[in-house]
């Protein structure tokens, strides 16, 4: 889903597999896949495609606004 979008919508992915990370495996291993944009949480579980692109249209716009 994430590479389909992004021909749409530019942005830059990056997987993390948790296994390689005791932390990381401890605290989010119920919850994943887990998606974060700009440093903050924003998918837990699964979404839409249609509800991810709402995300990252919001933060796209966020970004481009609101400095901070």
């Amino acid at each position: 889903m994430c590479e389909r979008l992004a021909g749409e919508i530019a942005f830059e992915l990056t997987e993390v597999n948790i296994e390689g990370d005791p932390a990381m495996q401890a605290r989010y291993e119920r919850e994943v896949p887990v998606l974060f944009v700009d440093g903050r949480l924003v998918v837990r579980y699964r979404t839409s495609e249609r509800e991810l692109r709402r995300i990252l249209n919001w933060q796209r716009f966020r970004r481009r606004f609101w400095r901070g």
